[in-house]
């Protein structure tokens, strides 16, 4: 196996996250509570609170700017490796190598944000999963997958590598193809419950209170809509990675 690099971005959503929503949201729970303290009118604090709830959205691109890193993946005989570079993409900062032999699987998944995020999950034999959440090419869906493998990008790449590794090594020493979390068997089952959840509470409110708002409820259906939406999504992809062993 030839050694292999490849510049792409990566973007850190949880930590992003977090500070886009979760600090906002804490925000303006303390602007009430003062509010509240300080008998400050109602005039005052709806606009502060609205900019507050909306700011994520304002300054999504800028967000997304400061939680994305330039890196150099790179694939050889020995191993898969990150190394963080810094701003203008020539110097290392830090470097994660990840063995071959120390991975048992994979899976990919595609994001639904703009750049389109490819997440790509490492399951090791030994301790919990490691996810990167890469800005690569500019694929929306399972249906440009043949368009994707006329060019190059992390998911071929990756794949190829990982085929060329898998070659001489008995079916136990290879490393597997898996199924992303909601295709998963674990991810159906918490979908499954969560949708039988869903149409429990909404008979017991059509039975116990039908006058009600119908709002959290509408919320929680549209959720489970989109795990739905994501599990297909990641079983199509699997299918269709899957088919290239026979290729």
């Amino acid at each position: 196996m030839n050694k292999l690099q490849y510049n792409t971005k990566l973007y850190n959503g949880n930590l992003s996250f977090f500070l886009a929503w979760i600090i906002p949201f804490g925000s303006i729970i303390l602007w009430i509570y003062i509010g509240r303290l300080l008998e400050i009118p109602s005039i005052i604090g709806i606009p502060i609170v609205i900019f507050l709830f909306v700011s994520p959205l304002i300054f999504k691109k800028k967000i997304k700017a400061i939680f994305t890193s330039k890196v150099l993946l790179e694939m050889d005989n020995d191993s898969f490796s990150v190394s963080y570079l810094d701003s203008d993409g020539e110097s290392v900062k830090k470097q994660r190598i990840y063995p071959w032999t120390s991975i048992q699987g994979y899976n990919f998944y595609f994001g639904e944000s703009s750049p389109t995020i490819t997440a790509l999950t490492l399951h090791f034999k030994k301790g919990l999963p490691k996810s990167f959440n890469f800005f690569d090419k500019e694929f929306k869906d399972t249906k440009s997958f043949n368009e994707m493998l006329n060019n190059e990008c992390l998911l071929t790449l990756f794949y190829n590598q990982v085929k060329q590794y898998n070659a001489d090594k008995t079916e136990e020493d290879q490393i597997q193809l898996l199924a992303g979390f909601f295709a998963s068997k674990t991810g159906t089952v918490i979908i499954y419950l969560m949708t039988i959840l869903i149409v429990s509470a909404i008979v017991l409110h059509l039975v116990i209170a039908p006058k009600s708002s119908f709002a959290t409820l509408l919320i929680s259906i549209g959720l489970v809509a989109g795990f739905f939406s994501k599990r297909k999504s990641s079983l199509e992809l699997y299918k269709k990675i899957k088919e290239l062993d026979n290729k």
